[in-house]
């Protein structure tokens, strides 16, 4: 059985994106708290480039992605460590269609250097939570749009990663397999799960923090039971999003 490694804390210190000169991500401080943190912002407003930032893919422009304190991209072996225990699903997986579900997530776990004793069992397990089992042997240009979508989440969350990051994950889904998706995301055991999105209904659904960005700033991760309280209406839920989203 895959072991999880122990929890290290994650933070971005005085962090800047920027491309061509342009400034994407503007100066960003901050701490990741423990469970499902939405970043909620509108396309072009700098979550994909910190998703990337976080995922390790990316360096960024200034400043620091620390992982237990430690600059990740310190060394080879830095960013290699994070990307072990870091799981990633990019807003377009891109995903090869003739491989069947097993050998693409047994790829996924053989690349986040899962010992190869534990690798089967690992990518079981990513496969199961994902709700795939029954589609186990099937090819992945034969599955539907949102099973496909399950199989990239698989391959994020092999090897019991205690960093997700999911790049707009409902893209594409309809309004059933958006649900299902939601169901597999409050079910994982990922000690940091961060989804990026400009849907309300994502947010609603499963996040227990929220961190807008409008114009490359970033603000601090606030407490979804402070932002729309037990009781409250989906109507009003949903106002009191936009109105954060809109600054």
């Amino acid at each position: 059985m895959t072991t999880r490694s122990p929890d290290l804390h994650v933070s971005l210190r005085d962090v800047e994106v920027a491309y061509r000169g342009k400034q994407v991500v503007q100066p960003t401080t901050l701490s990741l708290p423990l469970g499902i943190t939405a970043f909620m912002g509108n396309n072009g407003e700098g979550k994909s480039s910190l998703i990337r930032v976080l995922a390790g893919v990316q360096p960024p422009s200034r400043g620091f992605l620390l992982r237990g304190g430690q600059d990740a991209h310190a060394s080879g072996a830095a960013r290699r460590q994070h990307h072990r225990v870091t799981g990633w699903l990019p807003q377009e997986a891109g995903l090869p269609r003739n491989v069947t579900v097993r050998e693409l997530v047994d790829y996924a776990a053989w690349h986040k250097q899962v010992a190869r004793r534990e690798r089967r069992t690992a990518s079981s397990v990513a496969i199961e939570q994902v709700d795939l089992v029954e589609q186990n042997d099937s090819r992945v240009g034969a599955l539907s749009g949102g099973q496909r979508r399950r199989v990239a989440l698989a391959a994020a969350i092999v090897g019991a990663p205690d960093l997700l990051l999911l790049d707009e994950p409902t893209t594409g889904l309809d309004p059933t397999q958006r649900d299902q998706l939601h169901g597999v995301l409050r079910s994982l055991p990922a000690s940091r799960v961060v989804v990026a999105t400009h849907l309300v209904e994502d947010v609603l659904a499963v996040a227990d923090h929220v961190l807008f960005i409008r114009g490359g700033v970033v603000q601090a991760p606030i407490p979804m039971s402070e932002l729309v309280p037990a009781g409250t209406d989906l109507e009003t839920a949903s106002r009191a999003l936009r109105l954060g989203l809109a600054g």
